[in-house]
């Protein structure tokens, strides 16, 4: 069998951000999946790290040796400098074949330096009223110090006119932005349903909701 060789997947875990005070720091793990097919021998994925200025980033091991479709992970350390302002702050991570350097993967390491003072989440449905069988798209904003936060965890809780509840966990992106598409069934009940979303960051808790119909 020829060696076909294909980009690695790089994941990061948590992938939301992670609230420190300045001078500490935050690890995180980092897993590498070899996606070369079978007939390529064990190959060596070297890891880089870039930070913002002035903060530092350690890696547990700088290569890793996988072997077609297998999967390895090494940590991530973050250390913010003392005296940091408040802020997020983004630290890349790079997975590169040694082989054949165009191979690679990147993932996006935050954290957050936050004296919070308030966090707000803005919910939204992209209908009022829907029928059975149709999707809500349902679109969740966070604000943190009245800036839109990425990476930030997204507890949102439907509620259906009967007490039932459906539960999910999101994640924000660039933008503050976390969306989901929730299906209705033919069996769903009629009426007022809400959405409920909250999250929480440097200890303070933000929150929103909104209602929409079934008919």
């Amino acid at each position: 069998m020829a060696c076909v060789r294909a980009n690695p997947d790089l994941t990061i875990s948590p992938a939301a951000n992670q609230s420190i005070t300045a001078g500490r720091s935050v690890t995180y793990t980092l897993s590498v999946k070899n996606n070369d097919n079978g007939g390529c021998a064990t190959g060596s994925f070297n890891l880089t790290a870039a930070p913002p200025g002035g903060w530092s980033a350690t890696l547990g091991s700088t290569a890793l040796a996988i072997a077609p479709g297998a999967t390895a992970s090494t940590t991530l350390t973050v250390t913010a400098p003392s005296g940091v302002a408040d802020g997020i702050y983004q630290t890349s991570a790079t997975a590169t074949n040694a082989a054949a350097s165009s191979y690679a993967d990147s993932v996006t390491a935050g954290a957050v330096i936050y004296t919070v003072t308030s966090v707000s989440v803005a919910v939204v449905t992209d209908k009022a009223t829907y029928s059975r069988n149709q999707n809500v798209h349902i679109t969740t904003t966070v604000n943190v110090n009245g800036s839109p936060a990425a990476n930030m965890p997204v507890n949102l809780t439907i509620i259906k006119p009967t007490g039932a509840t459906s539960n999910v966990s999101l994640v924000t992106g660039a933008a503050g932005v976390a969306t989901y598409k929730f299906r209705l069934y033919r069996k769903d009940p009629t009426g007022t349903w809400q959405a409920q979303a909250n999250t929480i960051t440097g200890g303070v808790t933000g929150s929103g909701a909104k209602s929409f119909v079934v008919k």
